[in-house]
């Protein structure tokens, strides 16, 4: 499972269980399945908390584990 942090009420949310790729797709805040207008409902798979020891990977965290940059696509300008 892939969690992630709900920008409106900062719960923890599982990415299959809400909006969150389509959201990520059209660069809008990520929302879990109880604030989003769309659901605008907790599923009930666990209970809906702040994070506690949620691990957010950054760009440089992966870097040092790969050893090399990376390149990030689709975020750069058009040529």
């Amino acid at each position: 499972m892939s969690y992630f942090q709900c920008s409106k009420c900062g719960c923890v949310e599982d990415t299959a269980l809400c909006h969150y790729w389509s959201a990520k797709l059209r660069e809008t805040p990520v929302l879990c399945s109880a604030c989003d207008p769309r659901i605008a409902k907790w599923h009930g798979e666990f209970p809906q908390e702040p994070p506690q020891g949620l691990v957010v990977c950054r760009r440089s965290d992966v870097e040092s584990w790969l050893g090399q940059s990376i390149e990030i696509v689709g975020r750069g300008k058009a040529a």
